[in-house]
């Protein structure tokens, strides 16, 4: 859809403000123009189709609303006893000035008419147009206030989607899989996916149940495409096993349908000649479901792992040895040991976080599992990008003096 003001239209909006004269918009004028192209930007130069012109509709002053003080929408409702035609330009026309202030463009649209000596049946369309400029309101006069029928909350809400997935893509990067989120198993000759959650590009890609699995060629690499598409009147995550024979790769792709929708590929597993399968996933480890609260001791025992130095971090940029390190993904992660005395104990960074700090995560180093009569906190009023305070004792609020492990995940 391509939306502009035309030529006229500015230059009439600019002398009216100027002679403080009100802009009075009262006719939607709708055209079937052929060949038109709507991925094109509409021409400001362009004037009103009058060949073309299938539907006129005078605009009552209950459908001019104000959105904000440099944004007027106005609304056209076409009911099932308007048509028959198909139209895919519309325009914005002051009739006292006999100008055309501003047109749309869009692929065709179908208008029906009830008919009822055939029982055909009619459609309803409504038509909103939202016009911004500097002094709108003010112009026009307007002071009805827009009703949500005659907003389009679409771009506002995909806006809010893309800047959610891009959020989660500062935290887990590119890709990362908690836990067993997504690991492919091969168990009495089955494949199936484990049940869990994994992140691919910013899109949270949730397993509810184990998903069978049916390899289409052995041996082969096993890729998720993931992506958000709508259902109904929301938009959810679609995720799609691929196996593709070793070495292919699924590059990120834009599907035309439906929409043009963005995918993000991301390989996961290799399963070889023999039926073996060998785990590919990015690995986030140890992060809880809420990334600042609770770790369950499960979680510190994978992490009392990572702090063992089983992490491959070949790839990784070195800020301090064995301490700290910056990953392919921009995050900052730092391991180190704190020692608690009286139950308390104060840590800084090996490097300060230049941005801020995430995450962290603790886990007992003194024993080989969780002690689950050691309560940990971290007092995160006082954690900042240098260091934070580690609180540890008993059920019985006993101090606990002990040894910890940490990692901490920033920016």
């Amino acid at each position: 859809m391509s939306v502009t003001l035309t030529a006229a239209g500015e230059a009439l909006i600019a002398r009216l403000q100027a002679e403080g004269t009100p802009l009075v918009i009262d006719r939607f004028i709708f055209a079937d123009v052929p060949g038109q192209d709507h991925t094109q930007p509409a021409s400001p130069a362009q004037g009103v189709p009058t060949a073309n012109v299938v539907h006129a509709f005078p605009i009552p002053p209950e459908y001019r609303a104000f959105v904000a003080p440099n944004q007027v929408v106005y609304s056209a409702l076409l009911g099932s006893d308007v048509g028959p035609f198909s139209f895919n330009w519309q325009g914005l026309y002051c009739t006292e000035h006999a100008t055309l202030v501003a047109v749309a463009t869009f692929p065709r649209l179908e208008k029906r008419r009830y008919d009822p000596a055939t029982n055909t049946q009619g459609n309803n369309l409504t038509r909103n147009f939202l016009l911004e400029f500097s002094g709108a309101r003010e112009l026009t006069q307007i002071t009805v206030e827009a009703a949500v029928w005659q907003l389009d909350f679409t771009v506002r809400l995909k806006g809010i989607d893309e800047r959610e997935r891009l959020s989660n893509r500062d935290i887990y990067g590119r890709a990362a899989f908690l836990d067993d989120g997504w690991l492919l198993t091969h168990t009495g000759g089955a494949y199936r996916f484990e049940a869990g959650r994994g992140y691919v590009e910013g899109i949270r890609a949730a397993l509810q149940e184990p998903a069978p699995v049916v390899p289409t060629v052995t041996p082969c690499e096993v890729w998720l495409d993931v992506s958000m598409q709508g259902q109904g009147s929301d938009v959810v995550t679609v995720v799609t096993p691929l196996c593709l024979a070793i070495g292919t790769d699924s590059p990120d792709y834009v599907a035309a349908a439906p929409h043009n929708t963005q995918h993000y590929c991301e390989k996961v597993a290799r399963i070889e000649a023999d039926g073996s399968v060998t785990d590919l996933r990015p690995r986030r480890i140890g992060i809880a479901p809420e990334l600042m609260g609770a770790v369950t001791h499960e979680e510190l025992e994978v992490l009392a792992t990572a702090l063992g130095g089983k992490v491959d971090r070949s790839d990784w940029v070195t800020l301090v040895p064995d301490r700290a390190w910056r990953r392919p993904d921009g995050l900052i992660e730092q391991v180190g040991t704190v020692s608690t005395v009286n139950g308390m104990a104060s840590v800084l960074w090996p490097v300060a976080f230049p941005v801020m700090l995430l995450d962290v995560q603790l886990t007992d180093k003194a024993a080989t599992s969780f002690r689950s009569a050691s309560i940990v906190a971290i007092d995160w009023s006082t954690a900042t990008n240098s260091g934070m305070t580690v609180y540890a004792q008993t059920d019985g609020a006993a101090a606990v003096n002990d040894t910890f492990g940490y990692r901490a995940l920033g920016r």
